[in-house]
């Protein structure tokens, strides 16, 4: 099970390194709410890839589709869990609700962008 969710894992992981590293070793980006791009763009593609690799699971069938009520408040969880994270005392970095938002719109974003592209992502694996 785990083989058919492997590059949601990686990103999964890169997402929780970026999460817990020093903010002294993070590149500033002189961008006005940069952090909250960030945020946005990784939690929408996490969203994206987890619905992907879903959809090929049940072979582009609609039946993916059932999965999405736990799939997105998972997404949601792994990034309010990452925010938790931030808070204790193990890593140098700083709990935002703006961050969590930000997470949970991407999520949002993200799967919406898989559903409205689903028909024609489909057409492209399925000749």
């Amino acid at each position: 099970m785990l083989k058919s969710y492997k590059f949601t894992l990686i990103l999964a992981v890169v997402i929780l390194i970026l999460s817990v590293m020093s903010v002294k070793s993070i590149p500033k980006i002189d961008v006005k709410a940069s952090d909250k791009i960030g945020h946005f763009l990784a939690y929408a593609s996490l969203t994206i890839v987890v619905l992907f690799e879903t959809a090929k699971k049940f072979r582009w069938s609609n039946e993916y589709r059932r999965s999405l009520i736990y799939l997105i408040p998972l997404c949601i969880g792994y990034g309010v869990l990452m925010e938790f994270l931030q808070a204790s005392s193990l890593f140098n970095r700083h709990f935002e609700y703006l961050d969590m938002l930000a997470n949970s719109i991407g999520v949002a974003v993200g799967c919406a962008l898989f559903l409205l592209g689903f028909k024609q992502i489909r057409s492209f694996y399925i000749k």
